[in-house]
Parts: structure tokens; sequence; C-alpha cells
């Protein structure tokens, strides 16, 4: 029998091996309960790290990390991972997505076999449960690139957008894309394409999605093209998520469920593979499908374990009574985060992080220029790296010039300023690259004086750049007696005054040497550059460096100084220069994350989330939470794996709700009525930038006294935007969600034992899926004290409690009003324009079904629809709901036939009442 009648089949396991996971469940004490906390716990400012609390029986000592007779003597460390699940009926194929920030091969495959050598019409579906549908993913894929044996792919785009490739030749192929996007969802959604290859002589291709395989399937868009085709029958495997080798060759980049897969030949023709991944075992390496094609999985599993939390334990106590009989191990797992914020340092500098990723593996040497003044060298950025050196007269001021926005404060060179730093020997190239930021006053500085000379093994055993008042810069090319050998023409680089980012490029190009000089400034993606050759002359490597050679460049600001061994496109920098202004919040936390080795899962759309300002130094923590807060999402931790996730404002914008549940179930319902939140004066600034305020003028929570408002509640709020042009329509928004006249609800219970929900495994299953920025609705009929229209609210946070005969789930949540946002040209009839004022003509009493309506707006036209398509619509009047099936006339007044009292409230209401949608959309932002 299911729960509740027998115990919640709970799943304890922990990496106590580091590498696999061991089932604990025996020793877990399920009486003591298992209590799980995620997100926020109120309205603060961002959530705090998850945790889990559970107590192992510890009798033997077999949790004491000490005991040297344990099992596990010398493998319980501290951030042991452990997780806690829940065995579901159904299965599913689990996509685990990058390790790290390392996609791993992620595939399941069936061999080559007549069936599926289809070279007709074609119709291939793919249903899953994706973290997000914007990122690039082979779905279905027939097709190697190595044999030329490319047959057919379904692909999903970065972009949101389906595309299907095609190949008549096993070689070339063709596609199409679809030209509407894959719809943001949260939770299970299917797509599909079909491909006809003569359709009165087009080759036609069609994009659909649908809530599973077994639809209802809706058109996404159609491309019909003149001429026939015919599909290459090729010997490759059929796979599902990335094929080794194949077209286009994407990695699994994504986290996710997969439910089912079907590839038919024909337009709703034979199936010829159809991999039913919730028919299957959980652990199940291989299986065959109803087509009879042989599955075998790589780096993925089929599971049926419901993840409820995923952490790491950093400490194993051991606690026993007086007998010694009741020993115990009470752990507090705790997420990713609590590690990640323990004495956590700034991250350095945009650029200081750029120049020493692991992927810059060209820099051979590197000088950050960041030291604190008072330091007797400026110290390399590498390790083993040389530092600048400088005499004891020198007077350069160190961390005093912080007007370039991709690196703390630089050094300003002093009228004695002479840095020289020498260089390790490293593999000759032939390739020399010099990068450095340079800052001359906007009057200019000492006329023809020497800016940097890098040194060189080779017949040109050095080159300089220098400087001259008018900014322009010139070069020269050194003997080995330091000599000058040839001097470039001077170029007018108008320097000064200006914020540069300076590149020297040195190469040998056959007998002769290639030099040239770009400078490139703040703000901007392209700049000067200048070439020049010496002729019959060759270069080897980089040997040295010297700043200032002439010691009276003075006034200038320098830093950020680097060898390379290869030639970079200096206008490639431009984004860390500026230190990533205006890239978007969603994006930069995900590049964040991966440049630090931390897994992060981006919900919905990442790019669709504002462009943020500039990053500064601070902990990867604090850097996040930075963008989470311009971007108003939720920034928290993963249930189900040690990920930093985020969903996006965006994403929690105009979804449909995720769980419906009946009132009649619900335990623990607290509404409250307060100002805990109310925010109707809002004022809105970014660093370094301007500000914007706005007032809520009118209405019960407006700034007026009461009882005509509340009062006013004044904020004023930091956000880092990158743009002045963002602030007012973010002061708006942020006033727009702090002043939501509804109840707040701090604790929503909902208990999967109940019979109500319990006796309905999708209900339970839509419950146990149900997760932070989703949206959740309890309907009616509740008591008139509570409310009576439809509990809507968006979750922040959850606690969770698991034991063997109980398993609930408590929210912390706030109205969904305000995230009900509009969509232009909205095909699915959700959203609906408001007429912008409308009142009832004449008294009605309880029961009236006949209501006269006149328009309020002094805009011309601006009416009720009369058109049947749009009915039914529901109107808010009062307290009371009504849903509309029909309005007539041509102008205002108006006359609608209505069906009383949806809410559960019909009462009488006086001419002159204002009546308005009852679920009206917003301007997002």
């Amino acid at each position: 029998m299911p729960f509740p009648s027998t115990a919640l089949p709970v799943v304890v396991q922990a990496k106590i091996d580091g590498i696999n996971w061991t089932d604990i469940t025996a020793d877990v004490r399920l009486s003591d309960r298992i209590s799980i906390t995620r997100g926020y716990s109120n309205e603060q400012s961002s959530a705090e790290p998850s945790t889990m609390q559970l107590t192992l029986n510890n009798r033997g000592g077999k949790y004491s990390p000490r005991n040297p007779f344990g099992p596990y003597w010398g493998l319980l460390g501290r951030n042991t991972e452990l997780r806690v699940a829940i065995r579901e009926d159904s299965t599913w194929l689990d996509i685990p997505g990058p390790t790290g920030s390392i996609p791993s091969a992620q595939h399941i495959l069936t061999p080559d076999s007549a069936a599926l050598d289809i070279t007709g019409d074609i119709d291939v579906r793919f249903d899953a449960d994706l973290d997000t549908w914007r990122e690039s993913l082979e779905l279905v894929t027939k097709g190697t690139d190595s044999t030329n044996q490319r047959s057919y792919s379904l692909t999903l785009l970065a972009d949101g957008s389906l595309i299907f490739y095609r190949s008549s030749d096993g070689i070339n192929y063709t596609s199409h894309g679809s030209t509407n996007l894959v719809p943001i969802v949260r939770g299970r959604i299917a797509v599909r394409a079909t491909f006809q290859v003569n359709l009165g002589g087009n080759r036609v291709t069609t994009f659909y999605y649908a809530p599973t395989l077994a639809g209802p399937w809706t058109m996404m868009s159609q491309h019909t093209t003149p001429g026939t085709f015919s599909i290459f029958s090729g010997s490759a495997p059929l796979a599902v998520l990335d094929n080794p080798g194949s077209f286009p060759a994407l990695p699994v980049t994504v986290k996710g469920k997969v439910y089912g897969v079907e590839v038919r030949s024909g337009v709703n023709g034979t199936i010829v593979a159809k991999p039913d991944f919730t028919a299957q075992t959980p652990g199940t390496t291989s299986f065959v499908d109803v087509a009879g094609r042989t599955w075998t999985l790589t780096g993925t599993a089929l599971t049926n374990l419901n993840v409820r939390a995923h952490g790491e334990v950093p400490a194993w106590p051991t606690k026993w009574d007086t007998s010694g009989h009741n020993v115990y191990t009470p752990l507090t797992v705790a997420g990713v985060t609590r590690r990640l914020g323990q004495g956590a340092s700034p991250l350095s500098s945009a650029m200081y992080r750029g120049m020493t990723s692991a992927s810059d593996t060209d820099v051979v040497a590197y000088w950050p220029v960041e030291d604190n003044e008072g330091s007797d060298v400026i110290s390399s950025g590498l390790q083993r790296g040389l530092p600048f050196r400088f005499d004891d007269a020198d007077n350069t001021q160190l961390s005093s010039y912080s007007m370039f926005p991709g690196t703390n404060p630089i050094a300003t060179l002093g009228d004695k300023s002479v840095w020289n730093a020498s260089i390790r020997s490293y593999p000759a190239t032939g390739k020399i690259q010099v990068w450095w930021l340079m800052a001359v006053p906007a009057n200019g500085a000492t006329n023809n004086q020497g800016i940097l000379k890098i040194k060189l093994s080779g017949s040109v055993s050095a080159v300089d750049v220098r400087y001259f008042s008018t900014g322009s810069l010139n070069m020269s090319a050194y003997a080995a007696d330091d000599s000058v050998q040839a001097t470039s023409p001077t170029v007018g680089y108008n320097v000064n005054g200006r914020l540069l980012k300076c590149s020297l490029n040195i190469q040998q190009n056959g007998s002769d040497v290639d030099i040239d000089l770009k400078t490139l400034e703040v703000g901007q993606s392209l700049g000067a550059t200048s070439s020049w050759t010496v002729a019959n002359r060759f270069v080897s490597r980089a040997t040295g460096i010297t700043v200032s050679p002439g010691g009276n460049f003075s006034d200038v600001a320098i830093g950020q100084i680097s060898v390379q061994d290869t030639i970079r496109n200096l206008f490639d920098s431009s984004k860390e220069l500026n230190a990533w202004r205006g890239e978007t919040a969603g994006r930069r936390m995900q590049r964040l994350c991966r440049e630090e080795g931390v897994m992060f899962r981006g919900f919905g759309d990442l790019t669709d989330t504002v462009p943020a300002g500039y990053q500064e130094s601070r902990s990867i923590l604090e850097l996040l939470q930075d963008c989470a807060t311009a971007d108003g999402g939720i920034l928290s931790e993963s249930r189900d794996d040690l990920s930093i996730c985020y969903v996006p404002r965006s994403t929690m914008q105009g979804q449909q709700p995720q769980v419906t549940v009946p009132y009649s179930s619900m335990r623990g319902l607290d509404p409250v009525e307060d100002d805990q939140s109310l925010s109707n004066d809002v004022t809105v600034s970014r660093p370094a930038g301007s500000s914007a305020r706005v007032q809520l003028l009118s209405g019960p929570l407006s700034v007026l006294s009461p009882p005509l408002g509340a009062g006013r509640y004044e904020t004023a709020d930091s956000r880092n935007l990158a743009y002045d042009s963002q602030l007012d329509d973010y002061a708006n928004w942020l006033m727009h969600i702090r002043t939501v006249d509804e109840a707040r609800y701090p604790r929503i219970e909902f208990n999967l034992a109940h019979p109500t929900i319990a006796s309905n495994a999708d209900l339970t299953a839509l419950l146990r899926h149900l997760d932070l920025g989703d949206r959740a609705t309890i309907t009616g009929p509740m008591p008139l004290w509570i409310s009576p229209d439809t509990i809507d609210q968006l979750v922040l946070g959850t606690v969770e409690d698991i034991s063997a005969k109980e398993h609930r789930i408590e929210v912390n949540a706030v109205p969904y009003d305000p995230y009900r946002v509009g969509v232009y040209n909205d095909l699915t009839g959700q959203t609906r324009y408001d007429t912008g004022g409308s009142t009832l003509v004449s008294a009605v009493n309880s029961t009236a079904t006949a209501f006269s309506l006149a328009t309020t707006n002094p805009t011309p036209n601006i009416l009720w629809t009369t058109n049947p398509a749009s009915f039914p619509l529901e109107l808010q009047i009062g307290p009371e709901r009504v849903r509309v099936t029909a309005i007539t006339g041509t102008s205002s007044p108006q006359a609608a036939t209505v069906v009383r009292g949806i809410n559960g409230v019909a009462v009488a209401h006086p001419a002159g009442r204002a009546i308005s949608l009852a679920d009206p959309v917003y301007y997002g932002m």
C-alpha cells in the first residue's frame, strides 16, 4: 500500500569514500525526523545556507571518525557529501549536467538498424524537465562526423529555438530552425519536429511543444522550402543527448530529467524507437524499448530517487546518555554556500582574474601593479614570477590611481620612477606580446619619454614605446649594444586624458620582424593601431622589461602589465577592461561560478536578466548576491546536488501555477496583513551613478495619510546596474512589488500524508517538485476570514519535515500578483488588457446577471471587447468576482452578461462602483 499506509520510502546516502554513494538509511533515526531548510526564511535580502538535520544511530562507534575499529575509519572527513531522497513509483533518465565546470560525456545510444534508416518523412519527439531551455543541447541525433554518417538531428539552441538538421549525402547538411522559442517553463515539457520530404513538391519542417509526449501539441512554427529531399541512410547509432562525434557536437551543459523519446517513420507514423524511461528499473544500464531497440547508458542514470536535500557534513559529533547504550550522532548537513562563505577573501579584480585563469596558458609574465602603498617591490601575479624592483630613490605612488574599472588601484609614476624585472626562461615561439594599462593626464606628460622597454633574445635585443606630449607614440628597435636599429613613424594615438589598454605585438615573419602597437579605451570595443616592420632581423622570446626607462614619465598611471608568448586580439579583452559592465546578471553568475570551479544551475533564461554594473573585487558569494539583487531573482542552493542555483525574475514572471491545492487539505495557513515589506516611496541608486525616486500617490497603500493611504514608507536601495537609464524602471518595479494590497503567507503547510493529497499521486508529485520561485495556488471554498479568492503565492523558502509516517512541506511565500506580467501578442489568451477605468452605470442586487459598464478612460475607443472568442473573462467589482460570458455595444456604456459570485461572494453593488479585470497583468521590468 502507498504512503501513508506504509512507511515513506526514505533513502539516506553518504559519499563515504568520496566517490560512491553508500546507503546508510538503516542507521537513520527517522523517529527523530529529518528537517530540511532552504531559501528565504522571510523577506530578507538573501537566502541563508541550506541546512538538513538528522540523527544517526552510533552504537559501536560506526560514525566516530577516530574509532580505529569502525568500518569507516579514515574515511569520515569534514564535508563528506550526504543526501536524503524519497523513492518514487516512476523512473526517469537523470542528466547530471556538467561536473564542476567541465561537461562530461552523457548519452544513451541504440545501434543502427534498418528501421532507423528513415529516408522519407520523419517525426522526432523529446520529453523532459530541464533546468533551462536556453542552453545548447543535442536532443535526438543519428549521425557522426568522423565517418561521414550524418542523417538527422533535433537540437536545442542557446537562444531557445529548436533546429532540425538533415543530410542527404552523410557529409553536408541543411537545417531549419523554429522562429518561435520553446516556452520558459518550470517543469516538464515535450518538444517535437516533423520533416516532410515531399509535400506537393516542397519539403516542410514543423516544430511543436506539448505538456508531455501524449500532447496536445501546439505548433511553434512551420517552414516550407521548394524542392524535395531524401534523408541519408547511414550507419551511425541513434543517440539521446550527446552523440560522440556527432553534428553539431554540443556538450551536455544542462541538468534535468528525461522522461521519454519517440522517433517515428512518417508524421504520426510507425514508432521505430521509443525509450520510455519512466517504465524502466532504477539502476538499469541497458534495456529494450517497445520498438525492439536496445539502449545503453553512458554518464547518465535511470533513477527514481527524488532528492530532497544534498549537502556536506562539516562535523561528526558523538553523543551518548549516562548508560552508554544510547549513542548517536546528530548531524547538521550544510549547503555549499556555508563552506564558500567561511573566511572567504575578496576575488581579485576582473583583469587579474582574466590574466590568471586556467585557460590563459600563454602568459609568461604578469604584474597586476595592485600592490599596496609601502610595498618594496611590485609583485608578480604568477607563481614563481619575478617582481618589478626599483631603487630607494624611486618615488612611485602605489595604489594611487583608481579610475580603471577593471582593476584595483594601480600605481602612478614619479619623476624618478624606473621599474625593472626579469622574465624566467620559457620555450621560444617567435611571438611576444606586451599588454599594459596607461592613463596620461589630460594636459599631457613630459615630451619624448620612454613608456616601457621589452628586452628580447635575438638580433632585435629590445623594443621600446615612447610618448610625445601631443599624445603620439612611436616604437624603436635596438641592437645587442643597445643602439637604435630603426624607429617607427610617430603616430597620433591621442592618448592624453584617456583610460587605455595598450598592446605591443612583436613576431617573426620570415626573415623580418613585424611590430604593431594598439590601444583600446575603456568602454570601447575597437581602438587605434599602427604597424611597422624591421627587415632582416629575428626575435625569439622576452627576457626582461623596464617601465619608464628614462625615469621622467611622471604623473602617468601604469598597471596590469603582462607578457604573452602568443599574439592575442587586444580588442577581445574589452569586457574585462570595462569590468564586465553591461554583462547580464545571470550570465555573470554563470561565468563567475565557472571561473571558480563552483557548480551552478540557472533556471529559465539567464540572458533575460538585467545588465549589471562593474564587477567589483568582492567574495564570490557577495558578487553572486550582487547580481541576484540587481536582477530581483532568487539565489539559493540546489536540493539535489552541490550547486548554487538562480531563478531569474523573468522566469518567475508570467508563469502558470506549478501546483493547485484544495483548501480542504490545508493546515497551517497563516495570513498576515502587515507593513513588513511595504515601501511606497522608493529611491534607487547605482554605484558611481545617478538615482531615481518614485512614490505611490493614490490607493490604500499610498503615501497619503490614513484612511486614504498607509502613510509614507521610504526606502533607499543601491543596485549594481549598468546604466542610469535602468534606474527609473527599477524603482517602479520595487515599488510595484512592495505595495501589493494582499495578505502575505509566511507559513503555508502542505501535509503530504493528508488523505486528499496522499490519494492523488499527481498532486503529491507536483508538491514534491515545488521549488523556490514557483507559483502555488490554494483554491476554495475557504472561510471568509482568510480570503474569498484563490490564494496565489510565490515560494521563497521551504522547511521540510520527513519521518516514516510524515512528510510536511512548509513554505514561506509572498503574493504572486505583482509577477503577473503581460506578454505582447499572447496567443494563449492569458494576457488581457484592461480599459484603464470602468464603472457600474446602475446599481445591481446580489442576483442580477446583467451589468451596464461605462468606461472612464479619456482616450477614445477604449472599450470592453465584444469578440465572442475573448469570453469568458473575469472581472472584479468590490469584493466580488464575476464571470462575463458576453459584452455588447460599440460605445460606452456597454451591456455585459455575467455569472455571479465566482469567488463565493455575491453582494449588491451601488452605481459608480469601479470594475476591472480580476487578474490584471503588469508591465515587467
